[in-house]
């Protein structure tokens, strides 16, 4: 499992494009984050054409995370003819893809605000999404990304935050103590 970056540039460094990250293994594809630039560099490195099953994760509704989120579920939808899933611990999210038009013909919403814990079978990998802290007005999410999640002992785990104030004390602990692997904080 390898976790790939789309854009590095928050909001505001357009050159580095915006924050996201993929996991991409066997034809499936793992988006965390759609900002405003993230669909035409999706479209721009190619990243669908082998693609049969999409999931997506966001950490939160600001336009950096989301901003293109619409026209990704669209494009899946209506030109790749993939019912994108869409995971999420904030059910928030659903009200707003509504307000964009985007319905459960277009999309799954998988699992979204009764359990912060996913499974997405097909890649063995589990994702817990862990509430941090970034705005006041906005629950924000960071995503602990684990390989094997059956498993006693986890093989492969990445903390992604898409943005935040601070890393909770257990994150960085289990950092710096190897049970994750792979850290990174958007600030």
């Amino acid at each position: 499992m390898k976790l790939k970056f789309i854009g590095t540039g928050s909001a505001f460094n357009t050159k580095l494009g915006n924050t996201s990250a993929y996991i991409k293994e066997n034809n499936i594809l793992l988006l965390l984050d759609c900002g405003e630039l993230t669909f035409d560099r999706i479209l721009s490195l190619n990243l669908l054409s082998d693609v049969n099953e999409v999931h997506i994760a966001v950490t939160h509704t600001h336009p950096d995370h989301i901003g293109s989120l619409g026209s990704f579920i669209f494009y899946c939808h209506f030109i790749k003819k993939i019912k994108p899933i869409f995971h999420s611990a904030n059910s928030d999210f659903i009200e707003l893809l509504e307000i964009m038009g985007i319905t459960e013909e277009h999309c799954e919403f998988d699992n979204c605000a009764f359990d912060p814990t996913v499974v997405i079978d097909s890649l063995d990998l589990g994702l817990f999404f862990m509430e941090n802290n970034h705005v006041k007005e906005l629950m924000t999410f960071g995503i602990l990304l684990v390989k094997n999640p059956s498993l006693e002992e986890h093989e492969y785990i990445i903390y992604y935050s898409g943005d935040s104030c601070n890393i909770e004390d257990n994150i960085l602990e289990a950092f710096v103590s190897g049970k994750i692997n792979y850290l990174y904080q958007d600030t």
